[in-house]
């Protein structure tokens, strides 16, 4: 826990080879200890030693997102996936930033009718979120997280649309969820 020693490990390693693991480490030991913007650092210095590392480019995109940095790891994201559009665990970061956009957007409303509204006004955030989930879960139908969260906040969705949607002209996407 003396984040000093933690990062004297990577300052005084010169081999690239050594480097990207001991970076791979401490980024990872700052993380745990909550400590984002270090971390953030560290991925960053990995990927200056080795571009290609993709652990490193979604850690990085990770700690963006976790330090408010949003817009960043939400390119940063597309971009992994656009060069690995398969990689389970980006399509899962992406979805779940989309989801803390969305829950972001009414969770300190204290008002519970206030709250259920806003959160169905906002809900573009939690549809695009579903999307990326279902994404994920149709990439790899053994990889259970994104199939719970697409399915989870589908429900919340729909539960939403019965409460505030117009009956009469339904949202499309909300038809699309339903069906």
């Amino acid at each position: 826990k003396h984040i000093g020693d933690i990062l004297l490990l990577t300052e005084e390693i010169k081999n690239p080879l050594i480097r990207e693991d001991a970076v791979a480490e401490v980024g990872s030991a700052l993380a745990r200890l909550g400590r984002n913007e270090l971390a953030l650092k560290q991925y960053r210095e990995g990927i200056q030693v080795n571009s290609t590392n993709l652990e490193f480019r979604r850690e990085e995109a990770f700690h963006l997102n976790r330090v408010g940095r949003v817009n960043e790891a939400i390119v940063k994201l597309e971009n992994i996936l656009n060069d690995y559009p398969e990689d389970n665990k980006s399509i899962s970061y992406l979805g779940r930033i989309y989801k803390e956009m969305w829950t972001n957007s009414w969770i300190k409303v204290s008002d519970k009718s206030k709250r259920l509204k806003l959160a169905f006004e906002t809900y573009h955030w939690l549809i695009q979120s579903i999307n990326i989930y279902m994404k994920g879960f149709q990439v790899d139908l053994r990889d259970y997280y994104p199939g719970i969260n697409a399915f989870t906040l589908s429900m919340i969705a729909i539960h939403l649309a019965d409460k505030f949607d117009n009956k009469k002209a339904p949202d499309p996407d909300i038809t699309r969820i339903r069906n």
